[in-house]
């Protein structure tokens, strides 16, 4: 659940577990329900939240009718929420059945109660629809099989399957079907399949149950509460292991191992609790995996990652700064992928590659580490999925998808083009937008090509252009957002055509789009559109902008759409509109950012939107964004780049979130290639690590993963490790 009350769901979603009204499972969190103020997951294929109303929703699997709406039975689910009960201040779901404490502190379950789960003095079964159980409740939590509420009094009781519950030793299997007593002074439970932990008014930790794995984290009787920890103060049951936030905020874990769910960069189980890190606010367990929301609000998920539940598109999560390289004078951040010009004049690209867009003249899926495609290239710009170049003889060349016919060579073909080919001469500046592109001669004419859908090749048609047409003359800076174009006259008046649905015009028109340019201000210097809305920096060096701002993006402390430019900060000299998000270069050098945050792409080391610019860097002279990541070239000429990077698009060698600028090709230029420790040396050591990595048994992220590739060939096994030894015996 994110701050404004949104829920979001990723993973597999084979009983519309993810409540998006599908069945496909998803790598990349979904949006589900809005206005949600709680929510848990069973450790299967259901999941319950309640919303600001006190409504409880349901979705997923109802096999044991655990959705509440008397509808269950095999094979049966939904994959939307349903709404079950209303008036709900806490629940909890176990493997197959739900618990609810209403606002009046009755509590009501409902689902399977085979072995007594529900509480209602009976067992066998399902009960389809909420019962009342009880009155009197503060809290409640459920196991696999097993119930557990804490009355107003601090006393804890359970009910359920008769060797989990915590009443002793169990002479034979039974259900006890009413509430029975279990430990007093209790301030809050939590329970997996088969152990519990409940931590008492003074912090004591207290656990039972299953100990296979040491998950209890003490020796001693299994089957009552005994005493673990002290100074705890938030707990969470997985299966087989537990995780716990002390008093000072930090998260220990212990127990089974095998999916890395212990967050120690092992797969070994471990029967002592052991520090991951610090500034926990919030934990959460599921059957393979570990959530942790720190003090900051970022999220981080580790563990079994088969069906994407990691969340981020990859395996790995990185939140440390990491350098890609020096010596850049200009760059270029597309949809998933990244270009780059050095002071040499050579174009560098990494990042997504399935249409070509990386013109390298390969067919391969992504390059995470930036690699040299050109020579004598003076600038770059990068579209939706494709590229453009204009070499130092003023030639103009492209390269990518050009289904749109956006490459400019004559043609509309599915097919990618993967190398670079010519289109025109006597270029000095080019720009892309989704699928059309926007080129200014060195006499002031501006030319444009590709998608022409909402009018924004200006022309007065709609009609798509698989070669340049000449429509404005005067013309001396031009920008494109997706699906419309700006240009700024040599009056500096600056003018607009194309999409306009949601008002990234700043006409304060209500036509949805609009084919002919058309003036919108004047004293413009520089102007930047993202797909919904735009930046202008004004000959004055203040800040304007408009269009969308849902999530802040426009950088007037609101949510609120604006129709027309409006005036946001004095002091600026350069900005850059992405897809819901803004970066600016201040007068002093200082590199600020606002809007939507989700991917890191604000570069302040958090997962956090904001409606206020935050600082992210000095020193900084030129800036680039992407969907959801950024790029900035400081005066020293390095090039740092931070946010999304599932197609490797920041260009760190990982395809993982980076929360903070890397800088990236200065680890090419500064680097030990085979130092995988860090330590400078290249020795036995490295050799090791590179042994555990192909074996599985470490991790390496970031500049491990392009230093480790000793032999450079593409690969990290055991053939890099071989090569050290053999150079060390040398």
């Amino acid at each position: 659940i994110k701050t404004d009350g949104s829920l979001w769901a990723w993973g597999d979603n084979s009983f519309g577990q993810l409540g998006d009204g599908t069945n496909n499972p998803s790598a990349k969190p979904v949006k589900v329900l809005e206005d949600c103020v709680f929510v848990a997951a069973s450790h299967y294929y259901t999941a319950i939240a309640i919303k600001k109303d006190g409504s409880l929703w349901a979705w997923g699997d109802n096999e044991s009718y655990q959705l509440g709406n008397g509808k269950g039975g095999q094979g049966k689910f939904s994959n939307k929420p349903i709404k079950v009960i209303d008036n709900v201040q806490t629940a909890a779901i176990g493997s197959s059945h739900c618990l609810a404490v209403k606002t009046d502190g009755s509590l009501w379950a409902w689902g399977s109660n085979y072995d007594g789960q529900v509480g209602n003095g009976m067992s066998g079964g399902n009960v389809g629809k909420p019962e009342k159980v009880w009155d009197g409740c503060a809290a409640v939590a459920a196991g696999g099989n097993a119930s557990f509420a804490i009355k107003t009094d601090s006393k804890l009781y359970a009910w359920g399957s008769n060797d989990s519950i915590g009443i002793g030793e169990p002479e034979g299997s039974y259900a006890v079907t009413k509430p029975v007593e279990v430990l007093d002074n209790v301030k809050f439970i939590s329970s997996s399949e088969s152990h519990s932990m409940a931590i008492k008014k003074d912090g004591t930790l207290w656990t039972w149950g299953s100990n296979a794995y040491g998950e209890l984290g003490r020796t001693g009787n299994v089957y009552t509460p005994k005493k673990a920890m002290d100074g705890i103060k938030a707990a969470s049951a997985g299966d087989g292991f537990s995780l716990v936030i002390k008093n000072d905020g930090s998260l220990w874990s212990w127990g089974y191992n095998s999916n890395g769910q212990l967050g120690d960069g092992t797969l070994k189980n471990r029967k002592t609790p052991k520090k991951i890190m610090d500034d926990v606010l919030n934990i959460a367990t599921s059957r393979h995996n570990s959530m942790a929301q720190k003090t900051d609000g970022s999220l981080s998920v580790w563990g079994l990652n088969s069906d994407g539940q990691i969340g981020d598109g990859s395996s790995m999560k990185v939140v440390k700064p990491v350098k890609i390289t020096t010596d850049v004078k200009s760059i270029a951040a597309g949809s998933r992928f990244s270009l780059a010009v050095k002071k040499d004049n050579t174009l560098w690209s990494w990042g997504d590659n399935r249409l070509g867009q990386l013109g390298n003249g390969k067919d391969n899926e992504l390059v995470i580490k930036p690699a040299k495609i050109m020579s004598s290239v003076s600038s770059a710009t990068a579209g939706n999925s494709f590229g453009l170049a204009i070499k130092t003889d003023k030639t103009l060349w492209a390269w990518g998808f050009n289904g749109n016919g956006q490459l400019g060579n004559g043609s509309i073909s599915k097919e990618p083009v993967r190398t670079p080919i010519k289109i025109m001469n006597d270029v000095k500046a080019v720009v892309a937008g989704e699928y059309h592109t926007m080129a200014l001669k060195t006499d002031g004419t501006l030319w444009v090509w590709g998608d022409n859908g909402s009018g924004q090749l200006g022309d007065g048609t709609y009609k798509a252009s698989k070669s340049p047409k000449k429509i404005m003359t005067g013309v001396k800076f031009i920008a494109a957002g997706d699906r419309f174009s700006y240009a700024i006259k040599n009056d500096d008046s600056l003018w607009v055509w194309g999409n306009n649905d949601i008002h990234q015009l700043g006409l304060g028109s209500t036509e949805t789009r609009i084919n002919t340019p058309t003036k919108v201000t004047t004293k413009a210097k520089e102007v930047s559109a993202s797909s919904t809305h735009s930046v202008l920096v004004k000959t004055d060096g203040t800040l304007w902008a408009w269009g969308y701002n849902k999530l802040g993006q426009l950088g007037d402390g609101t949510t609120t759409i604006s129709k027309t430019p409006k005036k946001i900060m004095a002091g600026v000299k350069h900005a850059c509109a992405s897809a819901s998000f803004s970066l600016i270069i201040k007068n002093d050098d200082t590199l600020w950012g606002v809007g939507s945050n989700y991917m890191g792409q604000l570069g302040n080391g958090t997962l956090t939107d904001s409606k206020a610019f935050v600082k992210i860097m000095d020193k900084a002279k030129a800036i680039e964004a992407g969907n959801n990541h950024s790029m900035a070239l400081k005066t020293d000429n390095s090039l740092w780049a931070w946010g999304g990077s599932t197609n490797g698009q920041v260009g760190d060698g990982s395809k993982s979130t980076a929360e903070k600028p890397v800088n990236i090709m200065n680890l090419f230029n500064a680097l030990k290639r085979g130092d995988v420790n860090g330590d400078n040396i290249i020795n036995t050591g490295d050799a090791v690590m590179i042994l555990k990595y192909s074996t599985g048994s470490v991790t390496l992220v970031g500049v491990q993963l392009l230093v480790a590739d000793y032999n450079k060939d593409d690969k990290i096994n055991t053939g890099d490790a071989t090569a050290i030894l053999l150079k060390l015996v040398n």
